[in-house]
């Protein structure tokens, strides 16, 4: 293996204790003892050309390598929200699928903070069997644990959630999580989104969701959409506007060009430049 001073190794040890990995993967200190005659040790992987940080990074993942599920999990429950973020992060690189059912139980948390990480890293994993928690979660109390719910079911694409989404969107109280509703459903390639979506754009009373809608349209870029969005050019609040012409810039069809030079015209700014 590679040659490396004690001092050298002592050092690797300050900067992992300080990592956000530290206090999930139960790091403890390392001992320094008195140096008089330099004894070389042995750390493979690592060159005395690293840097702190090169190698830093290379003991880290020899670290993660070796440990348990159950080691990771306890760092979701951690006050700090750095560890938390860590626990998502390291349960998703070395958990994989079986962490699924420990993450799924932990979206019952009643701290809201461990539901959320929960959520992203269920979201990352992408596995189906998280699909039913997470339209569950999408009824939690706490609204940031309904966005968190919502965006990982966008990333999983599951055409389950088409539906608890499209009502979440049309009914939920939180702007925060009908936006995130929208865009999770834009995620899901299914002809029954693009209706639906068309639906709230020209029904929806809300203004945040119309918007939200006539986005989500746009990123999905399906010419049905066109009409709807043509006329959303013509609604009575700015930002649906705005967001309509923006959404027939995305989607690009040659039927929207004359509406959209007309749209210049608009008495807002922000229609204008759109």
């Amino acid at each position: 293996g590679t040659v490396v001073a004690p001092d050298m190794l002592a050092r690797v040890g300050d900067f992992v204790q300080q990592w956000w990995w530290a206090p999930i993967l139960g790091i403890g200190p390392v001992v320094r003892e008195p140096v008089e005659n330099t004894r070389p040790l042995t750390l493979s992987g690592v060159s005395d050309g690293d840097t702190g940080a090169k190698v830093s990074k290379k003991v880290i993942n020899r670290i993660l390598q070796k440990k348990r599920i159950d080691e990771a999990k306890t760092g979701l429950e951690n006050k700090d929200s750095r560890v938390r973020k860590a626990a998502v992060e390291v349960l998703v690189k070395i958990g994989g699928k079986r962490a699924v059912e420990p993450l799924i139980k932990a979206l019952t948390h009643k701290n809201w903070l461990v539901c959320v990480a929960a959520a992203k890293a269920l979201g990352e994993i992408k596995d189906k069997r998280a699909v039913k928690p997470l339209i569950k979660a999408l009824e939690d109390n706490d609204w940031n644990v309904c966005v968190a719910a919502a965006k990982a079911l966008g990333e999983i694409k599951d055409k389950r959630a088409i539906k608890p989404l499209m009502e979440v969107l049309k009914t939920d109280k939180y702007s925060d999580v009908r936006i995130a509703a929208a865009e999770a459903l834009s995620e899901i390639d299914d002809e029954m989104v693009v209706n639906l979506l068309i639906n709230v754009l020209t029904t929806s009373s809300d203004t945040i969701t119309r918007v939200a809608a006539a986005k989500a349209l746009g990123k999905i870029g399906d010419e049905e959409a066109v009409p709807a969005l043509i006329v959303a050019l013509g609604d009575n609040d700015r930002k649906v506007r705005h967001a309509a012409a923006g959404a027939l810039g995305d989607i690009g069809n040659p039927k929207a060009v004359d509406v959209l030079i007309g749209a210049l015209g608009d008495k807002d700014g922000l229609v204008r430049i759109a």
